[in-house]
C-alpha cells in the first residue's frame, strides 16, 4: 500500500557494470568524499576504462542518486528486523523507536547522505521517483500506525514525518550527531503530527515547502562555497566540537565527519601555529578580531595551501564562528604579479626599480654592520654595431648570454640588474676594492671567451667594460655609488673596452 501517490516505476534486470560501478562509488564516497571522487577513480575501481563508464550514461550525480536508491534498498531489506525491534505502547513511543532505527542505519553513511541532502536537487525526475517510491516503503509501517489509531488524513502526516525525519538528519549532518540527536531534534515537532485531531493537508503540504526550501538553500550554500573555495565552520569551546560546512572540509581535505581540531590544528605548517594560537587566545581573552592568513598541507593530497580565516566569539554560547577561504591561486597570482613588476622580462634578473631597493638595503646592512661593498658597471661594447649587422634579435641574445654568464659567474648573494638597454649593474656584498677587481676581471674574461651561433654557419662573441666602485664613505647612497662606477666604466671605455677600471676617488 502506497501513501504518497508517487509514480510507479517499472523495475528492469540492473545492468550488472552499472551495479559494479555503483558498489565501487560507495566505497569511495565513504572513504574519500563525493567531491574528492572522479569518474576516472570509479573506472580505475570496477577495473575499467573511463570510456567504458561514460557509456553507461551516467554523471557522478546520477551514480550518487544509485548510490543513495542503493542505501535505501538495504534499508527496506532490513524492515522485517526493524519491525521486531520496535518498542513502546504509545503511537508516539512506537514512532520514535521505529525512527531511531532508521536513523542508527543512516548515520553511519553520513559521507554519502550529507551530499545526497546537498545535491539531491540536480536528480534527474526517474530517480526522484524511485527515491520517493523507497520512501513510501519506508514509511509505511508509521501510515499503518496511524491508520489503527485512526488518524485522519495519513498521507499528509507522513508527508510531514519524513520531512521531519531530514530535519533530524540535518542534526547529524550539520553537527555531527548520532541517532539520538537526531531524534530528539524532531520528538518536539513529532507530536504536532500525531495529536493535532484538525491538522490540514494543506498545512502539511506548506509544512513541507518550508522544509524543501531549507534543505534547497542548504544545498545552494553548499555549492556557492565549493565554487569560491570557502566554507564556514563552529566550535563549541567547552566540548571541542567542530563543525564544518562541505566546502570547509574541502579545502582541509577532510570528511564533514573527520573534521576536528586536533586535526586541523596539525594541519597547519609548524611556524605558522604560536601566531595561530596567539590569534585565537586574543579573540577568546580581549576580542581582538582574529583574521589570519597562514598554509596547511591538505590531508587528502599533502598539498600545500594559502588559507586565509575569520572568526567572531558568541561569549553567552561560548562558541567560535569562523569562515576560511583558500586563496591559494590568489597569492600565487599575486606573488606572480610582483615577480613581473621586478623583473626584466628579457632576462629575468632585478629591474632598474627592484635593483635599487636590493642595492640600498645591502647598503644599509654593510654601513650597519660595518662591512665591505662594491658595485660593478658593465657596458656590452659596440652592442649599437651588433644590432646594426645582425639585428635587434641578435641583440636581444647578446643581452640573455650576458645575463646567464653572469648568474653562473656570480655568487646567489650577490645581486644583479638591468638598468638600461645594454647596461648591468652588480652589487657585492662583504667584497673590498681588490676582491671586486678579481670578480670583475673573471667576469670580464668569461664572456670574452663565450661564443655563439646565430644561425648554422653564422658566430658571434662580444665583449664588455667594466667600472668598480667601492663603499669608503658610510655617508654615500646607491645613487652616489652607482655615479662613481658609471665613471670608472667610462674610463674603461676610453681605455679601449674589454677593460676594468677602479674609480679611484680623484676623478
Amino acid at each position: 500500500m502506497m501513501y504518497l501517490n508517487e509514480p510507479q516505476l517499472s523495475t528492469k534486470a540492473t545492468d550488472p557494470l552499472k551495479a559494479q560501478v555503483v558498489h565501487a562509488a560507495k566505497t569511495l564516497f565513504m572513504t574519500h568524499g563525493y567531491e574528492a571522487v572522479g569518474m576516472r577513480d570509479i573506472a580505475k575501481a570496477v577495473g575499467k576504462q573511463p570510456v567504458q563508464i561514460y557509456r553507461l550514461n551516467l554523471s557522478k550525480a546520477d551514480i550518487l542518486a544509485n548510490v543513495i536508491i542503493a542505501l535505501n534498498s538495504e534499508q527496506i531489506a532490513e524492515l522485517p528486523r526493524l519491525y521486531a525491534q520496535v518498542t513502546g505502547t504509545t503511537l508516539l513511543d512506537r514512532i520514535c523507536s521505529y525512527l531511531k532505527q532508521l536513523y542508527t542505519l543512516d548515520v553511519q553513511y553520513l559521507p554519502i547522505r550529507s551530499v545526497g541532502a546537498a545535491f539531491g536537487w540536480m536528480w534527474s525526475k526517474e530517480h526522484e521517483y524511485r527515491v520517493i517510491e523507497q520512501v513510501g516503503q519506508l514509511v509505511k509501517p508509521v501510515a499503518d500506525w496511524m491508520l489503527d489509531a485512526g488518524l485522519d488524513d495519513v498521507p499528509a502526516r507522513c508527508i510531514g514525518i519524513w520531512s521531519l525525519y531530514y530535519v533530524g538528519y540535518r542534526q547529524a549532518v550539520i553537527h555531527g550527531g548520532n541517532a539520538d540527536d537526531c531524534l530528539d531534534a524532531i520528538k518536539p515537532s513529532l507530536r504536532f503530527f500525531l495529536v493535532s485531531p484538525e491538522i490540514s493537508h494543506e498545512d502539511l503540504i506548506a509544512r513541507r515547502q518550508v522544509e524543501e526550501v531549507t534543505r534547497l538553500n542548504e544545498a545552494r550554500l553548499n555549492w556557492a562555497e565549493l565554487a569560491s573555495k570557502t566554507g564556514n565552520w563552529e566550535l563549541h569551546i567547552d566540548t571541542r566540537l567542530i563543525f564544518a560546512s562541505l566546502g570547509a572540509a574541502k579545502i582541509y581535505g577532510l570528511a564533514s565527519d573527520k573534521f576536528d581540531l586536533t586535526a586541523i590544528q596539525h594541519m597547519a605548517l609548524p611556524e605558522y601555529r604560536p601566531a595561530l594560537d596567539a590569534c585565537l587566545s586574543n579573540l577568546l581573552l580581549h576580542d581582538v578580531p582574529y583574521d589570519v592568513e597562514y598554509k596547511i598541507r591538505a590531508a587528502d593530497t599533502d598539498e600545500i595551501k594559502d588559507i586565509h580565516s575569520q572568526a567572531t566569539f558568541d561569549r553567552e554560547r561560548r562558541v567560535l564562528f569562523g569562515v576560511v577561504q583558500d586563496i591559494t591561486e590568489r597569492k600565487k597570482a599575486e606573488k606572480e604579479l610582483k615577480r613581473l613588476a621586478q623583473t626584466d622580462p628579457l632576462t629575468g634578473l632585478a629591474n632598474r626599480r627592484h635593483f635599487m631597493q636590493l642595492a640600498e638595503h645591502e647598503r644599509l646592512q654593510s654601513k650597519r654592520y660595518g662591512r665591505d661593498l662594491s658595485i660593478l658597471m658593465m657596458d656590452i661594447d659596440h652592442f649599437k654595431k651588433i644590432n646594426d649587422s645582425y639585428g635587434h634579435h641578435a641583440g636581444d641574445l647578446v643581452i640573455q648570454s650576458l645575463s646567464t654568464i653572469c648568474r653562473n659567474t656570480l655568487r646567489e648573494t650577490d645581486i644583479i640588474g638591468r638598468i638600461g638597454g645594454e647596461e648591468f649593474a652588480v652589487v657585492l656584498p662583504q667584497t673590498a676594492s681588490h676582491l671586486a677587481i678579481e670578480v670583475a676581471e673573471r667576469l670580464r674574461e668569461a664572456i670574452a671567451d663565450t661564443v655563439f651561433s646565430l644561425e648554422p654557419d653564422v658566430t658571434l662573441h662580444f665583449t664588455v667594460s667594466i667600472g668598480i666602485a667601492t663603499l669608503t664613505d658610510m655617508q654615500n647612497n646607491i645613487d652616489t655609488l652607482l655615479r662613481f662606477a658609471d665613471k670608472a666604466l667610462y674610463d674603461a671605455k676610453l681605455d679601449g673596452r674589454n677593460k676594468v677600471r677602479l674609480f679611484s676617488g680623484n676623478d
